[in-house]
C-alpha cells in the first residue's frame, strides 16, 4: 500500500505542462509507473514460480519472452515521447531513467529465459545483478531510497 500511494504522489507532479497536455503527461507518467513496477514484480513472481515447481519451462519462458516483448513496446513509445519536443527537462529525466529501467528489465528476463533454456547458473547470476540494478532504478524513482 505504501508504493501504491508513493506512485501516486510522485507521479501527479512529474510532468507539469502548462498547456492541455496536462492531463495526457500525467496519465502517461502514471501508467509508467505501475508499468515498471509490475514488470519488475511479474518477473520475480515467474521466477519464484519455476524455482518452486509451480511452473515448468513450457509455462515459465513463454511468460518470460511475452514480458521481454512487452518491455521493448514501452521502450520504443517512450524513445519516442522522449524525442518528440514535447516534455520539460524534469520530464525527459524520468522518461530516461524509465527507458533505462526496461533495459535492466529486458536484461533481467533475458537472462533468466536463458538460465530456463540452459540450466547454466551463470545466467542466475546475470539475472540476479539487473535484478538489483532494476529495483535500485525503481526505489529511486518511486523515492523508496
Amino acid at each position: 500500500m505504501k508504493i501504491f500511494f508513493l506512485t501516486i504522489i510522485l507521479t501527479t507532479g512529474l510532468f507539469s505542462q502548462s498547456n492541455g497536455e496536462d492531463i495526457l503527461l500525467e496519465t502517461v507518467g502514471a501508467l509508467s509507473a505501475q508499468g515498471i513496477y509490475l514488470t519488475y514484480s511479474s518477473i520475480g513472481t515467474i521466477a519464484d514460480g519455476y524455482a518452486g515447481g509451480t511452473y515448468d519451462s513450457d509455462v515459465a519462458d513463454p511468460i518470460i519472452t511475452e514480458l521481454i516483448t512487452l518491455s521493448q513496446n514501452a521502450k520504443d513509445q517512450l524513445t519516442l515521447l522522449l524525442t518528440s519536443g514535447i516534455l520539460s527537462t524534469e520530464d525527459i529525466s524520468y522518461v530516461a531513467h524509465l527507458i533505462t529501467g526496461y533495459n535492466y528489465l529486458q536484461s533481467e528476463a533475458k537472462a533468466f529465459s536463458q538460465f530456463i533454456n540452459t540450466g547454466d547458473d551463470k545466467y542466475i547470476h546475470e539475472y540476479e545483478k539487473y535484478r538489483l540494478q532494476a529495483w535500485d532504478l525503481i526505489s529511486e524513482l518511486f523515492g523508496l531510497e
